[in-house]
C-alpha cells in the first residue's frame, strides 16, 4: 500500500514561513552529513510530491541553483496554472484544482513507492482532514520566528498522533508521527 508521508521544516516555535510567506530563515544552516543523508534516503524513498501552488512558486527559493526534486512526479493544487521553472524543464508536473479527495486515487496509483506531501498548511489540512496522511516527519529549525505562517491549521494536533521518533540531527530535530 501507497504511504502518504508529510515531510516538512518548520522553526522551533511551529511557522514553516515568515510573516511575508518566506522561508530563507529553513537555509541559515548548512545541511549536515547526517541530515543530508536523511534527506537523500527520504527522496529515494518517495516518487511522487504533492504540494500546493504557495509551495510551489517557493521551489525556486529553497533549491534556486539544482532542481532537487528530478524524477519525482509532482501534483501541485492550484487554482491555476504557473510556469515550470527553467531547472525543471521536462520534468512531470501536474496542476490539479478541486478538493484532495477527487485526486487521491490518481496520486497513489501514479507511486510505486510512497508519496511525499510537501505543504504548505492548506494542502496539509486537507490531506489531515481527510485522514489521507500515514506519518508526519516534522523537522525543527533553531530559529524562532514569533508569527508567520503556522506550520498546523488549527485541525492538526500532534499530540493526538503517536510519536514514534525523535532525533537530534546536528541543529536540527526531527520527530516523527504516525496515526
Amino acid at each position: 500500500m501507497v504511504k502518504i508521508k508529510l515531510n516538512m521544516a518548520s522553526s522551533a516555535d511551529g511557522f514553516v514561513a515568515d510573516e511575508n510567506g518566506k522561508v530563507d530563515f529553513l537555509n541559515r544552516y548548512p545541511m549536515e552529513e547526517t541530515a543530508s543523508k536523511k534527506f537523500s534516503d527520504f527522496m529515494d524513498s518517495i516518487d511522487v510530491i504533492v504540494m500546493g501552488s504557495k509551495s510551489y512558486l517557493q521551489l525556486p527559493e529553497l533549491s534556486p541553483d539544482e532542481w532537487l526534486y528530478k524524477g519525482k512526479k509532482i501534483f501541485v493544487f492550484s487554482d491555476g496554472r504557473f510556469p515550470v521553472p527553467d531547472i525543471a524543464k521536462g520534468e512531470e508536473i501536474n496542476f490539479c484544482k478541486g478538493e484532495v479527495d477527487w485526486f487521491i486515487d490518481q496520486i497513489k496509483s501514479s507511486s510505486q513507492k510512497a508519496v511525499w506531501l510537501f505543504g504548505g498548511a492548506n494542502i496539509v489540512k486537507q490531506f489531515h482532514d481527510e485522514g489521507f496522511i500515514d506519518e508526519y516527519i516534522i523537522t525543527f529549525v533553531p530559529d524562532e520566528l514569533g508569527k508567520g505562517i503556522e506550520l498546523f491549521k488549527s485541525s492538526v494536533d500532534l499530540s493526538k498522533l503517536k510519536k514514534v521518533s525523535e532525533e537530534s540531527v546536528g541543529v536540527f530535530v526531527e520527530k516523527i508521527f504516525v496515526k
